[in-house]
This record gives C-alpha cells, sequence and structure tokens, in this order.
C-alpha cells in the first residue's frame, strides 16, 4: 500500500527514537525509502517531518537516532534563550513566510496555527523552508521539497528521481479552519507535477 498510494502522510507524537525504530522494525523505513525513489510523494506532521530528516539528538547520550534522510537537516533541542519563553513550545504560534515560499502558500503568511515539540530543525537546506515561526528562535515551521525528475525528462538530466516531499512541525489539523485549509493546499501542491 504504501509503494502505491497516492499519497502517504507520515503522522507522528511522541518520541524520535521510539518512532525510528518502530519504522525500522516493521520495514517501513524501507518502504518509504523505496517510495521516495519512486517519485512518489510523503507529507510529515510535527514528528513525522521531523523523521523524514538525518538524524536527532532527542535520545539521551552521545548516539544520535537515524531518521529517514529523505530530507538533508538535523533535529536537534530548542534552545531556551529566554526563561519567559517555555520548552516545549506549545500552543498558537505565526508563519512567517521566506523568500522560498511557493506563491499558493504565501497568503498563510501571519497565520497563527498550533504547534507541540521541544525539537527543531537546523542545519537544513534553506531554499526548501517555506515557512519559519519565532519562539526566541527561528524555526522552520514548514518546508517543501519538489520531485526529482528522471533521467531523460525534459527538465534534468540527473538519473536520480524522488518524489515530493512536505513537512509541518505544527499541527495543521489541529489549526483551525486555515490549518486545515493549508493542509489541504500542502497536498494539491504535492500531487501536482507542475507545482514549480
Amino acid at each position: 500500500v504504501i509503494l502505491v498510494s497516492q499519497l502517504v502522510i507520515l503522522p507522528g507524537v511522541g518520541a524520535y527514537e521510539d518512532a525510528a525504530c518502530a519504522l525500522e522494525n516493521r520495514g517501513l523505513k524501507e518502504a518509504l525509502t523505496q517510495r521516495s525513489k519512486l517519485g512518489r510523494p510523503i507529507l510529515g506532521i510535527c514528528l513525522g517531518m521531523q523523521l523524514l530528516y538525518e538524524d536527532s539528538d532527542e535520545t539521551e547520550g552521545e548516539d544520535l537516532s537515524k531518521g529517514l534522510g529523505l530530507f538533508k537537516g538535523k533535529i536537534r533541542r530548542l534552545l531556551q534563550s529566554d526563561l519567559n519563553l517555555k520548552i516545549p513550545h506549545m500552543g498558537w504560534n505565526q508563519l512567517q513566510k521566506t523568500m522560498n515560499t511557493l506563491p499558493q502558500l504565501k497568503p498563510y503568511n501571519d497565520e497563527d496555527m498550533y504547534f507541540v515539540h521541544s525539537y527543531g530543525l537546523v542545519e537544513m537546506e534553506d531554499a526548501q523552508v517555506q515557512f519559519y515561526t519565532d519562539h526566541g528562535q527561528k524555526i522552520p515551521a514548514m518546508v517543501y521539497k519538489p520531485a526529482l525528475p528522471s533521467e531523460g525528462s525534459a527538465f534534468s538530466l540527473v538519473s536520480e528521481i524522488s518524489g515530493a516531499l512536505m513537512g509541518f512541525q505544527f499541527h495543521p489539523e489541529k489549526s483551525g479552519p486555515r490549518g486545515e485549509k493549508l493542509l489541504a493546499e500542502g497536498i494539491q501542491i504535492l500531487l501536482r507535477k507542475d507545482a514549480d
């Protein structure tokens, strides 16, 4: 089902290492990696978004928990730069567009969305960040990577193919009508081959 579905949504609430181990032990890590290589889209929400990246330092000790590695970037504990800002980052916070925000997403600039997390994305590819939020630091709130075309495509000579990826650090499904609308818009972007 994972390989042939029109879209796979990777949800998530919980601990990174537990989720990563569950994906590995159930054969889902390999299936999701294969899905991406087949050029099929994946959407991650909250922990699901974080699992699309390379690793996380959520585990105590020196070992890093390994994610799917479909996006380049790392998940690290949020810094508490201000004692008035609590970690976890929990509650409503505003989206801030970037210079890379897709035109169809720009109307969501300054919208409030619902966040619940203690870890966030660092060392990512800035061009993929659609929105940030501010919680004493800039936190990537939504990311997008278009599909890479297959070899022989009119648009590219690369031999690699990968499906489009999108991630929401916040919970669009818990963010009221505007969050649900943004989620629907994101799904449409993932399912359109000409999104860019």
